[in-house]
């Protein structure tokens, strides 16, 4: 999961971003609750999340969760609480 802003933005180091993740039943996530220091990447140009997933069955596995960041510009920052959902094609295994 990744979050880049467009100029003049850039993201805020300070703010206590986050990812908090909802798995469906059959996969099983290690981690649901992600804040900063396990961030992939964190800087001003972007955050960035890896996230590892082991599912019990092949098929489309819809997640949903929060990612919570703030961005800012020389004026003024923003924080943000995005609701996200996303879903992943699992192939059978050969």
């Amino acid at each position: 999961m990744r979050v880049t802003p467009k100029a003049p933005w850039h993201m805020n180091l300070d703010f206590p971003t986050s990812l908090e993740l909802s798995p469906p039943a059959d996969v099983t996530v290690p981690k649901t609750k992600l804040k900063k220091a396990d961030a992939k990447q964190l800087d001003e140009n972007a955050a960035a999340f890896d996230v590892e997933i082991t599912p019990t069955a092949p098929g489309s596995k819809s997640f949903s969760g929060t990612f919570k960041f703030a961005v800012c510009q020389e004026e003024a920052c923003s924080p943000v609480t995005e609701t996200i959902t996303f879903s992943v094609d699992v192939a059978p295994s050969s």
